[in-house]
């Protein structure tokens, strides 16, 4: 999908929500996600669309995820950074705490955590960095070979105009 594309797609399912408050919606999809929310209201509902921004950079987006407060373990006792990167293994729990695991000095790890994580010149540069983190570093790595690559869910194109 193209960025304009996803965008498209988000905005119906924020219309859909709010046409329909007695139904829950989750996109749970991407943190750019609550990005797009955010400017979808901007031109509806200002109030809505403060809370919203002030509760999306509390959360901090994908910067608080993956490899931060959220790790998967599967059905081997593998540990991985998250559900989508079952492709790099941090350790396995039927050989070593998951504590240890997730205390050791991994290189990604430790990028992760780090406020300055070397993030890809467009999401630097975005006014939405600090409501989604840069986005998921597994579908930039699964997508381009480089876990700092743009996040190809985003749809900066338009955020970072704004």
């Amino acid at each position: 999908m193209t960025p304009e594309e996803r965008r498209g797609v988000l905005e119906t399912v924020f219309q859909f929500a709010a046409d329909h408050p007695d139904i829950e919606v989750l996109t749970v999809d991407s943190p750019a996600d609550g990005a797009a929310l955010h400017r979808w209201l901007r031109g509806q509902d200002e109030e809505s669309a403060e809370r919203c921004r002030e509760m999306l950079e509390w959360n901090g987006g994908a910067r608080n995820g993956p490899g931060v407060a959220l790790a998967a373990i599967d059905q081997t006792g593998d540990v991985h950074p998250d559900q989508f990167s079952r492709h790099r293994t941090l350790g396995n729990v039927r050989e070593r705490p998951f504590s240890e695991i997730w205390s050791d000095p991994d290189e990604y790890l430790l990028a992760l955590r780090s406020p300055d994580r070397p993030l890809a010149e467009p999401c630097q540069r975005c006014s939405y960095l600090p409501m989604c983190g840069g986005g998921l570093r597994s579908r930039a790595e699964l997508a381009t070979g480089d876990p700092w690559a743009f996040d190809p869910s985003c749809t900066i194109e338009w955020a970072a105009t704004s």
